[in-house]
């Protein structure tokens, strides 16, 4: 689901955060199957930074339906491209247990003790439990910038 080109950013963004001392953590809000964490987990193993922690914000049941607001840039609403591309066999609700991603992090080697599972819709959880300092944030329309959590200076991703 993610790109090539979005995963090496992501690789480079850890591995600058680590060379510059960026504190903070990395967040992933809507983890799917947990790659892109998996990819954060692996980069910060190969650099020797267990510190950090890494959470993963998700329903673990799937995308929620799409609000009217939710759009292509052609102006089609998401739900009908969800239709369309489900009736192609497509899997658009990015549905994973929280289970299968728990498996999938566990085969990084990172500290599980360093892994956070969120459980719910991302804009009801961020703002009871968002991390006090963010260095690397991946996040969606309502990901971390919308709830006031701060990130440091390395920018988005």
């Amino acid at each position: 689901m993610t790109s090539i080109e979005r995963m090496y950013a992501l690789y480079q963004a850890v591995r600058h955060v680590h060379a510059a001392e960026t504190p903070g953590d990395v967040v992933e809000c809507g983890v799917w199957r947990g790659g892109s964490s998996m990819l954060a987990a692996l980069a910060l193993d190969s650099l020797g930074d267990r510190e950090r922690c890494i959470w993963l914000y998700d329903t673990f049941e799937g995308m929620p339906p799409p609000a009217d607001v939710d759009r292509a840039l052609s102006g089609e609403h998401a739900a009908d491209l969800m239709e369309r591309a489900d009736a192609a066999g497509e899997h658009t609700r990015a549905a994973a247990a929280l289970d299968e991603v728990r498996a999938n992090l566990a085969g990084t080697g990172f500290p599980a003790d360093r892994l956070r599972f969120v459980e719910g819709k991302v804009e009801d959880t961020i703002p009871g439990t968002a991390p006090d300092a963010i260095s690397v944030p991946g996040s969606t329309r309502t990901g971390t910038s919308r709830h006031g959590t701060s990130s440091s200076t390395c920018g988005r991703v």
